[in-house]
């Protein structure tokens, strides 16, 4: 789905590998489906009033995931990579270890969803560089490890970040 709608649907299930708030919305949702479900079956609830709270349920899940996230990971599905590469490499041992993350180099880019404001940009890089996100560009400096600095979003929506200059590994966003 993510990669079909360029939209994060990831954030909308469990993962015991990248935990987020979908594993304890899940359980929830679970539990409610399992009640609703029991409840149907018993005949307190007419069977397509269940199945339209269902097909409710699934419609509302789709909205949410259409919806820009408070943080997007740059190396997830509904990002649009535009050249560059991932970071660890696909067949790393024990990939799980490292921060992942996508390498832009000059010219490369990315389109994701973002949600207009500031928001904190995640990277590392070994060389001075320029990356431009909407009309603003902002100049990454180099440093050992990762670094944070402000940015801002001009509207929410669909967002192209390029790398004008060198070289950098981008984490990932997170709105503030």
């Amino acid at each position: 789905l993510s990669r079909l709608y360029q939209s994060d649907f990831s954030r909308l299930f469990p993962s015991f590998i990248r935990l987020n708030q979908a594993a304890i919305v899940a359980s929830i949702l679970l539990a409610v489906s399992l009640l609703v479900f029991a409840i149907v079956r018993r005949r307190w609830l007419p069977a397509p009033l269940g199945a339209a709270l269902a097909a409710a349920t699934i419609a509302a899940g789709f909205v949410a995931g259409r919806q820009p996230a408070a943080r997007v990971e740059f190396e997830d599905t509904h990002v649009v990579h535009r050249g560059g590469e991932l970071f660890p490499h696909e067949y790393t041992v024990a990939r799980f270890a490292y921060r992942g993350g996508w390498i832009l180099h000059e010219g490369d880019s990315l389109s994701f969803l973002a949600r207009a404001g500031p928001a904190t940009l995640h990277y590392v890089t070994g060389i001075p560089s320029l990356i431009q996100i909407g009309t603003r560009v902002y100049a990454l400096d180099p440093a050992p490890g990762y670094r944070a600095i402000p940015i801002e979003i001009e509207r929410s929506g669909r967002v192209v970040l390029r790398c004008v200059r060198g070289s950098v590994n981008l984490d990932r966003l997170e709105s503030r």
